[in-house]
């Protein structure tokens, strides 16, 4: 799993933003059934990779709306908290 962090001034301070690809979207994970996809090597990257980035993280998916890691962790059914027992 690929991704380039940023971080963006504003007025308040620094905001950390990732483009995530096609890996994360809100409420939803990228596609693991393509020829050499792995659904357990995707999660494993999410939850051990991008997780630890912090709940403040910011990320641009390759799709739709912008979303932080801490809502996903607390709402994707993909692979929230919930469902991984992170």
């Amino acid at each position: 799993m690929g991704g380039n962090a940023l971080r963006r001034r504003q007025d308040t301070g620094c905001e950390k933003v990732i483009a995530s690809g096609d890996v994360l979207f809100k409420g939803s994970i990228g596609r693991w059934d393509f020829p050499l996809g792995n659904h357990r090597d995707l999660i494993d990257s999410i939850t051990g990779k991008l997780w630890p980035m912090g709940d403040d993280t910011n990320f641009i998916s390759g799709h739709g709306p912008m979303s932080t890691f801490g809502y996903e962790r607390a709402t994707n059914p993909l692979v929230g908290d919930a469902i991984t027992g992170h």
